[in-house]
């Protein structure tokens, strides 16, 4: 069976769990090397990021998928002077919140927040999770990042930084 065929019913299922997350469109579309979908999700604060899936065969392709989900934060404008607080505050951001990662296109001074899974061929992906997180965490990635770029903090304040943003996202989802 052709790679694009095997994950049709993959791609349908993540569609159809979007769709009852109330997210309005949920596209897709062929890539050379999988399926590609993409919406738009409002997070906490009301304001809507995008959000993108990208599924590949896993390493062993006829038992496997790989899903790469991505939510694209507000851009920044210029991150090349706060980069070492920056830098740190992701490490460690990345260390606290996992299995969630925080990554940063310098080109385009994007920040992603970004979650990988390797998923069975024949169960559903359960994404639910990850969105929910993410509409909790853009805000409250944004007001930190957006912080550092203000004050450009030492690495160990950043890494500390981080540690306050798990901490403040845990207890939200503990309420």
């Amino acid at each position: 069976m052709e790679m694009q065929e095997r994950l049709k019913p993959i791609a349908r299922s993540l569609k159809k769990e979007w769709l009852s997350l109330k997210m309005e469109k949920v596209g897709a579309s062929k890539h050379q090397f999988g399926i590609i979908l993409k919406s738009s999700m409002p997070t906490m604060g009301g304001e809507p990021v995008a959000l993108s899936a990208l599924l590949t065969p896993g390493v062993t392709g006829e038992k496997h998928i790989n899903l790469v989900m991505d939510v694209a934060l507000p851009k920044v404008e210029d991150l090349e002077p706060v980069l070492p607080a920056l830098s740190a505050f992701m490490q460690q951001a990345t260390a606290v919140l996992s299995p969630m990662t925080i990554i940063v296109d310098m080109r385009t001074s994007q920040i992603i927040l970004r979650q990988s899974q390797l998923i069975p061929l024949d169960e559903p992906p359960a994404t639910a999770a990850f969105v929910k997180a993410s509409q909790i965490l853009v805000p409250l990635l944004k007001k930190t990042i957006e912080s550092i770029c203000e004050i450009n903090p030492a690495p160990a304040d950043a890494r500390q930084m981080a540690d306050m943003l798990a901490e403040s996202f845990y207890g939200v989802l503990q309420e």
